[in-house]
């Protein structure tokens, strides 16, 4: 059963709350520190207390649904972190925000949504043919029966354009990475809703793929080559900003291989 973080410490060092709330008691002669020990004192010794407390006993622990815990894994882990955790049988249960209370809106009433073509190098340098030298990553939809697709969602207002590019490829696809500059904003109709939505596309270079992330269950994701996602993607919208993608990091290439045979003038 999931649990917050408070609680979590509260059963977990049950002398420490003692012991620091009765002598909170005995100075003040109230109760109020009793409260101040139980909601502020948690938070104060979380960093420290919480890595060792999650060797220890193997939790299930899930931050609250539409809070950016989602997206950090608690409040101390890193992605090394991470992989240490699960070898001592932590179990970390991950939920993607819900619910439009915080979707923003552009002044037609589009809903504005924001996605990623996450990539990677085969080689590892890109130096070679684009096309051939990077893979994309592709989910399926929730249904699973809608087609391939690249990670996208609604943009909230509690964050950048490009933190919610991010936040998406983490809950969709599992990966992290850097995100790059804008491919394009697009218009389109979804046909399932019969709605208008402003769309804004990004690269993503993956940096790190997680083996566990909020939508595992429910999506599957696959490397393609540019080829086979551009047949597999069921959005045309999509397509263009992996064209775009393509296109610009052949430009980059291309401008490498100038400046290397520019001739060195004294």
């Amino acid at each position: 059963m999931p649990i917050s973080l408070t609680p979590l410490l509260f059963c977990s060092c049950p002398f420490y709350y003692l012991i620091l709330n009765l002598f909170f008691f005995k100075l003040s002669n109230s109760y109020l520190p009793l409260l101040v020990g139980f909601w502020i004192l948690p938070w104060l010794f979380c960093p420290y207390l919480l890595p060792t407390l999650l060797t220890i006993h193997p939790l299930i622990v899930r931050p609250r649904p539409n809070s950016k815990a989602s997206f950090v894994f608690l409040y101390i882990t890193n992605q090394k972190d991470i992989h240490i955790y699960s070898e001592k049988m932590v179990a970390v249960c991950l939920v993607s925000r819900t619910g439009r209370q915080l979707q923003r809106y552009d002044n037609m009433g589009r809903r504005q949504v924001v996605g990623c073509v996450p990539y990677r190098y085969k080689t590892g340098d890109g130096a070679g043919n684009v096309v051939d030298d990077i893979e994309v990553l592709v989910i399926t939809s929730q249904k699973g029966s809608q087609g391939m697709m690249f990670p996208k969602g609604g943009w909230e207002l509690d964050e950048t354009v490009k933190e919610a590019a991010l936040r998406e490829s983490f809950e969709e696809a599992g990966v992290m990475g850097n995100v790059e500059h804008e491919l394009g904003k697009w218009n389109f109709l979804s046909k399932s809703r019969g709605t208008f939505y402003e769309g804004y596309m990004f690269p993503l270079l993956v940096t790190e793929q997680l083996e566990l992330w909020p939508e595992k269950d429910v999506r599957q994701r696959i490397w393609m080559s540019v080829a086979e996602a551009r047949e597999a993607c069921r959005h045309g919208w999509m397509k263009e900003a992996l064209d775009i993608l393509v296109e610009r990091l052949s430009s980059r290439v291309q401008q490498k291989e100038e400046t290397v045979k520019r001739p060195c003038s004294l």
